[in-house]
């Protein structure tokens, strides 16, 4: 599970956020993981971008004490 990403403006679309998806996604494969999941805010439309483009989709919708929050998940599948 992710929790808690934050980038500043400053690494903003420069690539930080794909970059450390994927290394977290390399960690999970290698702990044996098979999906990582995140929560996300409904209404943080760059960040729901950001992990679309990096190959989680939205699976839920649930309301949380901040708000509405999205659940997404991505599939650890082998992508050689």
């Amino acid at each position: 599970t992710v929790v808690g990403v934050y980038v500043g403006p400053s690494g903003r679309g420069v690539g930080v956020i794909d970059a450390l998806l994927a290394a977290v996604a390399e960690w999970s494969r290698s702990r044996g993981d098979h999906v990582l999941t995140l929560d996300v805010h409904e209404r943080n439309a760059p960040a729901i971008r950001a992990y679309q483009r990096n190959g989680f989709e939205v699976r839920s919708a649930f309301d949380a004490e901040s708000g509405r929050e999205l659940g997404m998940v991505k599939p650890l599948v082998d992508e050689r």
